[in-house]
């Protein structure tokens, strides 16, 4: 029985000290987890402030040997802003059937802001008909928008934001490459959202 009792408590130590090293294990592992969070959330940052001086064009058709800088100077015009101020340009791929959107560069933070602006206060909408006049598609009618760049990241942050808030939020949008979320209008304090995990915080903390 004395032997029993000897192995019993040999056994309680093993365990108590495999419970210590799990624990220390565990510890250690979501340690790591927060750490590796924080860099791939650095990456993103950088990432997107080498976008600060783009723009995007979406819903512009695509056009055999189209000339871009052509384009860009009919959508330069039409939103009263100098076409000397973009550095360089191209055509990103498309998705789903859709013309890709034309990437801009421009010559400043500042000049970006001022088409972004522009973009946002321009009425009549441009339309695809008045930059391709002699294309015949079906989408001539369809209304030209301009957006800040964004990386692949925040595209499918935004989007999953949007499905996952459209309910509890009116307002989902991204400014600077930060997605902001708030319920209603100007003086409540737009929520920050930095990746899908916020989201999902965010949501449970409104039902």
């Amino acid at each position: 029985m004395d032997e029993l009792l000897k192995n019993i408590e040999i056994m309680q130590d093993n365990i108590s000290n495999l419970q210590k090293k799990n624990t220390e294990l565990t510890n250690k592992n979501n340690n790591l987890e927060t750490r590796v969070g924080a860099l791939e959330q650095r990456i993103q940052e950088i990432e997107q402030q080498r976008l600060h001086k783009n723009i995007e064009i979406h819903n512009i058709p695509y056009i055999e040997n189209e000339n871009l800088p052509e384009i860009i100077g009919i959508v330069a015009i039409r939103l009263n802003q100098n076409a000397c101020n973009v550095k360089q340009m191209k055509r990103l791929p498309s998705k789903n059937d859709r013309p890709g959107p034309v990437m801009i560069e421009l010559n400043s933070e500042q000049t970006q802001l001022a088409w972004l602006a522009a973009s946002k206060s321009i009425s009549p909408r441009i339309t695809a008909q008045e930059i391709c006049s002699h294309n015949h598609s079906s989408n001539v009618n369809t209304a030209i928008f301009i957006c800040e760049a964004l990386t692949q990241y925040n595209k499918q942050l935004l989007f999953y934001a949007k499905q996952e808030l459209k309910n509890s939020f009116r307002y989902i949008w991204i400014k600077k490459g930060v997605l902001r979320v708030r319920r209603t209008g100007e003086s409540q304090k737009p929520i920050i959202i930095r990746s899908a995990d916020d989201v999902k915080r965010v949501k449970l903390s409104t039902s």
